[in-house]
């Protein structure tokens, strides 16, 4: 059975040889057909290598945070005063908050207080970040929480939040790590059983994740709008 299969595969690679021979040799078009190909492989590989060098560029800026952060563990910095810790708190906001500058942030002692008007997708995600904070004691929170912009002057306009952009995008170290670890996955399960095929799918769709930079949603096309023979049918009494 083994042996069978590798002759098939023979076979395949056989005529896909000749297929690939017979467009790139064409007499009329082959010229044209070669240098379209070599002018795209030549760009693939360009694009490699920078998002390589992106993803070593990333790597080594990580590998220096965690050693930073390590070192911080280790010796503890002292307490940072007032100014400086509503200083820490108001960086973080532009990360979790669309519109930072509507939060109004005071600290006395290690104790944060926090007012203003926000978007309740935002009141948690804002309080965790505080609370994570280094010399953050304690919140005290002051928000007015809204269900949307409506007509309070402080939320309308605003950008979106800076984690809304990095939970959409992947880091180049992290794309990379996705196409080499997903392709791997992806050949290797598809040489054992179902539980293998399902591995070797999931393998291929985080590979086409990291490749695309995009969420796996926004490569579906959209839904087809309803056309007017499709709207229900409507009774008139």
């Amino acid at each position: 059975m083994a042996r069978h299969d590798d002759a098939w595969g023979g076979v395949l690679a056989a005529a896909l040889a000749g297929a690939v021979a017979m467009y790139l040799l064409d007499p009329d078009k082959g010229r044209r057909r070669r240098a379209i190909a070599r002018d795209r492989t030549l760009r693939a590989l360009r694009q490699v290598d920078r998002v390589l060098d992106a993803a070593s560029s990333d790597a080594r800026q990580r590998a220096r945070g965690l050693a930073a952060r390590t070192r911080r563990l280790a010796a503890p910095a002292p307490a940072p005063d007032d100014l400086q810790l509503i200083e820490r708190v108001r960086a973080r906001l532009g990360r979790v908050c669309s519109h930072p500058h509507a939060i109004h942030v005071g600290a006395l002692d290690g104790r944060v207080t926090v007012s203003g008007p926000i978007l309740a997708a935002e009141a948690a995600p804002l309080l965790a970040a505080i609370r994570a904070v280094p010399g953050v004691g304690a919140v005290d929170e002051h928000l007015v929480v809204h269900h949307d912009p409506g007509s309070v002057p402080a939320l309308q306009g605003g950008r979106p939040a800076v984690g809304a952009h990095r939970t959409a995008r992947w880091t180049p170290a992290l794309r990379v790590a996705a196409v080499f670890g997903g392709t791997l996955l992806a050949v290797v399960g598809t040489r054992g059983g179902p539980l293998a095929w399902l591995a070797a799918a999931g393998g291929a769709l985080c590979a086409v994740r990291g490749a695309t930079d995009r969420p796996l949603a926004s490569l579906l096309p959209p839904p087809a709008a309803p056309g007017r023979g499709d709207e229900p049918p409507q009774h008139t009494g």
